[in-house]
C-alpha cells in the first residue's frame, strides 16, 4: 500500500496526465465509495465541475502507476484557495480571522499541488501578509479548554413537546431563575414569553445574542426590536444585549453567521439547559396548555410541531 510521499512523487511524475480545464488541484488521499472514504490509498484530483460527459481530451485517467484516481468537485472558495491565492486572501481579509462561515472553510492538505506542479501551503504562504489586514470588528474569542472540561451528573433530564406541554415546561423553566439566564435565540416576537422573561428577570441578570431574520411578519406579534427595546426597559441595566453577528441581520455590520444564527438554547443559574427545535413565538410555543385544557387543542392544531430538552444538573455545576 503506496504512502502519501510515494503517491506525491507519482503526482510529480505524471502531471501532464492532470493539466486538464476545470483541475484546481492533485494530491495523495484516499478512495471514496458511495459518498463514504475507504482505506485504499487514492491520488485525489480536485475540478471546478464534475461532469458525466468529458471530451476525451479532457478525461481524467482512471488508474496512474497502480494508483486510482478519485475525482472530487470542489466548492468556489476552495477552488479560489488554489487557483488564486491571492484572491483568496483577498476575499479572506474581510473576515475576521477565527470567524469563517462554514462555506468558507477550507482544508489544508500538505502535500496538495497545483496542475503546475507547485505546493498549494507554498502558494498560501506568499500570499497570506494580505489575510486580516482589512479585517474589522470584533475577532471571535476561542473559548479555553479548561471552559470546556466534563461536567459530571447525576443529571435530571426533561424531555417533551409543544405544542403539547411546550410553553408550561418552558414558562416553568424561566421562571425558575435566581440570578441570571444566558440566551441564543433566531427568533422571539412571542408577548407572552417576553412579559414572562421581563417579570422573572426583573432585578437579575438577562444575558441575550438575538438575530432578526424579519421574516413571516405577518405571522408574527411584534419584531425582534420591540422584544430587545421592552426587555431592556423591564430588566434595565442588567440586561446585557447584542444583536448576532449575522450576514443578513440588518443591526450587524458584519459576520460570523452568513445567513441565519439559528439557536435555540437558554441557560438558567449555570446549572440548567433548556434546548430546542423551535423559536420564542406563537407558532413554536403558544401561550396553550392542551394537555391540561381541551378547549386549547384546536388552537394545537393549527401550531408547529417542536422538540425541547431541559438538562438540570443537582449539584449546580456551572455549564
Amino acid at each position: 500500500m503506496p504512502s502519501a510521499t510515494q503517491i506525491d512523487e507519482i503526482i510529480k511524475r505524471n502531471l501532464r496526465l492532470f493539466q486538464k480545464t476545470g483541475v484546481t488541484s492533485i494530491r495523495p488521499g484516499y478512495k471514496a465509495r458511495g459518498g463514504r472514504l475507504t482505506h485504499e490509498p487514492a491520488i485525489v484530483v480536485s475540478v471546478l465541475e464534475k461532469k458525466r460527459t468529458v471530451p476525451p481530451e479532457q478525461l481524467l485517467p482512471a488508474v496512474v502507476d497502480g494508483v486510482q484516481v478519485d475525482v472530487r468537485q470542489v466548492s468556489p472558495i476552495e477552488a479560489l484557495r488554489t487557483t488564486d491565492p491571492h484572491q483568496f486572501a483577498q476575499v479572506m481579509a474581510n473576515v475576521p480571522v477565527g470567524n469563517e462561515p462554514a462555506y468558507m472553510q477550507t482544508p489544508t492538505f500538505r502535500l496538495e499541488r497545483d496542475p503546475q506542479g507547485k505546493l498549494v501551503t507554498d502558494k498560501l504562504s506568499d500570499a497570506e501578509p494580505t489575510r486580516g489586514r482589512k479585517a474589522s470588528g470584533p475577532h471571535y474569542q476561542k473559548i479555553s479548554a479548561s471552559m470546556l472540561a466534563e461536567i459530571q451528573g447525576p443529571f435530571k433530564i426533561t424531555c417533551f413537546a409543544s405544542p403539547d406541554d411546550g410553553w408550561p415546561t418552558l414558562k416553568q423553566f424561566l421562571s425558575g431563575a435566581t440570578k441570571t439566564l444566558t440566551m441564543g435565540m433566531y427568533e422571539f416576537t412571542a408577548p407572552h414569553i417576553v412579559q414572562t422573561v421581563s417579570v422573572a428577570l426583573k432585578g437579575k441578570t438577562l444575558n441575550l445574542v438575538l438575530d432578526d431574520p424579519r421574516y413571516d411578519q405577518e405571522k408574527r406579534e411584534q419584531t425582534e426590536s420591540q422584544t430587545q427595546q421592552q426587555l431592556e426597559s423591564a430588566i434595565g441595566k442588567k440586561f446585557n444585549f447584542s444583536w448576532a453577528a449575522e450576514g443578513s441581520d440588518p443591526h450587524s455590520s458584519f459576520s460570523i453567521f452568513p445567513s441565519a444564527y439559528h439557536i435555540k438554547v437558554a441557560i438558567r443559574d449555570g446549572s440548567a439547559l433548556w434546548l430546542s427545535s423551535g423559536n420564542l413565538n406563537s407558532t413554536n410555543l403558544p401561550n396553550i396548555a392542551p394537555l391540561t385544557n381541551a378547549a386549547d387543542a384546536a388552537t394545537a392544531a393549527d401550531t408547529d410541531r417542536d422538540w425541547h430538552v431541559i438538562i438540570a444538573q443537582a449539584t449546580r455545576e456551572r455549564f
